[in-house]
């Protein structure tokens, strides 16, 4: 399934124990905002009894959404586009990050377009002048929403 807004349902199975009598996995997720319990989890949970396996879970974390016109957004994209002269934009990342806690939280830098990473993948890394960016970006950010 997927949004207009939110994008694709993604779908990691992450973790697979398996033991003399049992076979354990877990899955990672990230769902749209048209994503609820019946139309995914209960969904799932019929799939995967259809095949012999039980899904061992009764909830879901909802999905998580920031209008790109609150405030907080724009703040974050006005900074971004006055420290690097780039176009700010919005986009909808798989996986699950902190903001999911965190009421209008957005996941937000420090890395930059063109620049792969390898983001927690081997040989990961971090450009040092872009994380200067990013902590003048983060300063006048915390700065211009304290006013």
């Amino acid at each position: 399934m997927k949004d207009e807004i939110s994008g694709e349902l993604t779908l990691a199975f992450s973790l697979l124990s398996i033991g003399e009598d049992f076979l354990d996995g877990t899955f990672d997720s990230r769902c749209p905002l048209c994503a609820n319990e019946e139309n995914v989890l209960h969904a799932a949970k019929r799939k995967m009894a259809e095949s012999g396996f039980d899904l061992d879970s009764d909830s879901m974390r909802p999905a998580h959404h920031v209008p790109e016109d609150s405030g907080f957004v724009k703040t974050l994209l006005e900074n971004y586009e006055k420290f690097t002269g780039l176009k700010g934009y919005c986009m909808a990342l798989g996986g699950g990050t902190y903001v999911h806690d965190l009421k209008n939280g957005v996941a937000f830098g420090p890395s930059f377009p063109g620049t792969d990473t390898r983001i927690h993948g081997a040989d990961e890394f971090a450009v040092v002048d872009e994380l200067a960016a990013s902590a003048k970006i983060f300063a006048h950010v915390i700065a211009d929403l304290c006013k």
